[in-house]
């Protein structure tokens, strides 16, 4: 399988994380490992659809143009049988919830169709733009058009939460949401409850999820000697602690995910710092 990482046009860097292409030449069958995530992604498959499984449902995918939102489950699977041809945009934590005006936190863990959220005709306007040809730079163009053309509606920006996923994520994640609370000058229990609508997901969740892209990008940079320093510079009090939490979010131990090959999130974090 071919990754290649391509950057925003100007007008939607504001909203986009990052947008990845995924091409395989011929039909594979494999099994992905999917890394834990706040973001919500729009894609797009132009040849076969990936299913999606969730513990051990298996979730049979028809629709070539998806939503999928933030994912704090530790066992889900991308499971492919077919050629791939897929761009994945990535979306930051809050821009689903003003593109689209509804939280993402009802689509947690899960790949619905984009018609859910915007009407069917418009839905299928664009997947004709899509399948004209296979042409994965086209796809991008015409996908952020049409991001382009939502944010003409989109809510306006919530600034402390805005704020607060600065605070946290040039923290890298070694931060707590009392911290983050006295910093945005709002209380708990309306930060929570906001911060939760916005981004889909609780802050201290939000918080555990970049703290673990923070440790997978420096495992990819080799920035680290034992996985003891990585467990203290990453802010955890001791070992156990930080492998227990590692488990808890990758489904493997730090020095499992080292020497694993099912994960591609190695090469998918590796520019966060």
């Amino acid at each position: 399988m071919k990754v290649t990482i391509v950057k925003p046009n100007e007008y939607l860097k504001d909203h986009i994380q990052k947008i990845t292409i995924f091409r395989t030449l011929h039909k594979i069958i494999y099994q992905q490992k999917i890394t834990v995530s706040p973001f919500s992604c729009l894609s797009y498959n132009h040849y076969d659809i990936p299913d999606f499984k969730v513990k051990s449902k298996v979730i049979k995918q028809k629709n070539k143009i998806q939503l999928t939102g933030p994912k704090t489950d530790d066992n889900i699977y991308a499971l492919h049988n077919g050629k791939l041809s897929q761009v994945l945009i990535e979306l930051n934590p809050s821009s689903f919830y003003y593109l689209f005006g509804q939280s993402p936190a009802s689509i947690v863990n899960k790949t619905v169709a984009l018609s859910n959220f915007i009407p069917e005709s418009k839905s299928s306007a664009l997947l004709e733009c899509l399948v004209e040809n296979n042409n994965s730079r086209s796809h991008i163009r015409k996908l952020s058009e049409f991001l382009v053309d939502k944010m003409t509606s989109a809510l306006p920006a919530v600034g402390y939460i805005d704020q607060s996923i600065k605070l946290i994520d040039n923290s890298s994640g070694n931060i707590t949401v009392r911290s983050v609370c006295d910093q945005v000058n709002k209380s708990d229990r309306q930060f929570n409850r906001k911060f939760n609508e916005v981004v889909g997901i609780r802050p201290i969740q939000y918080i555990k999820i970049r703290q673990l892209h923070f440790v997978i990008n420096r495992i990819h940079r080799n920035h680290f000697h034992s996985i003891k320093e990585l467990a203290y510079d990453t802010g955890f009090y001791d070992p156990a602690h930080f492998a227990n939490s590692f488990k808890k979010l990758t489904g493997m131990t730090p020095g499992d995910f080292i020497q694993s090959d099912e994960h591609i999130a190695l090469d998918y974090f590796s520019e966060l710092i």
